[in-house]
């Protein structure tokens, strides 16, 4: 069944490109919504795939100007009728509204602090035999204690970042992390003009910790923003 998918909400005063395709080469055109337009293609719901994303980011990206940012939306936003589109974008008007003037001029930035003994380290307490319910109950106290100390080092890793970062960064968005070699991540909303210094102050962070990998990326569309 023919629906619409939607990519991302812009100002109304900036349609698509007539000659701009998304997903599976369907044309984007605008669907306008009180003060804004949401960039869309008539299609049946999508299968996911690399290339769906892909194709999905490509249409954000062809929509991000030098004043303009838009409000992205996730991969995957069908609806079965542009009525249910409407409504749903109507009920978060002033939400979109304050995302465009928030985004206006600046991109995401990711920035990942890797520490390689964590995971080394974890892998030693769990590894220890426990023969008894002493030291099982042992294992599980320095496990514990193990798990509070990178807590208390990814706080101050963060810290260190925010004092290094803090007045090129218009948002910050801290991601839960999922791997044992983890210590920060972290994404940053930047504004054009500091794009620069960021990367600068970035490789600072480098010389700051030296015993971590530091992963640098972006800019992109800021997706973590637009929840």
């Amino acid at each position: 069944m023919a629906g619409v998918y939607a990519y991302c909400v812009l100002p109304a005063t900036q349609p698509p490109d007539p000659s701009l395709t998304g997903l599976d080469g369907q044309p984007v055109e605008a669907v306008a919504v009180d003060t804004l337009l949401v960039w869309v293609s008539r299609m049946e719901r999508p299968q996911a795939s690399v290339e769906a994303v892909q194709a999905h980011n490509r249409v954000v990206e062809a929509a991000i100007t030098e004043a303009v940012t838009p409000v992205p939306l996730r991969f995957g936003q069908w609806l079965e009728s542009e009525a249910e589109l409407q409504a749903g974008v109507a009920a978060r008007s002033a939400d979109y509204q304050a995302k465009l003037t928030q985004f206006a001029g600046c991109l995401e930035f990711g920035l990942r602090l890797i520490d390689p003994q964590h995971e080394s380290r974890a892998r030693d307490v769990q590894g220890i035999p426990a023969t008894s319910g002493f030291e099982y109950m042992q294992a599980l106290r320095e496990s514990s204690r193990m798990a509070e100390q990178q807590r208390q080092q990814a706080g101050q890793v963060h810290a260190r970042i925010r004092d290094t970062m803090q007045e090129l960064v218009r948002d910050e968005q801290a991601q839960e992390e999922r791997t044992a070699h983890s210590v920060v991540t972290l994404s940053h909303l930047v504004a054009r003009p500091n794009f620069d210094e960021y990367r600068a102050r970035a490789r600072h962070l480098r010389e700051l910790f030296p015993a971590m990998r530091l992963l640098v990326s972006g800019p992109w569309p800021p997706y973590s923003f637009a929840a």
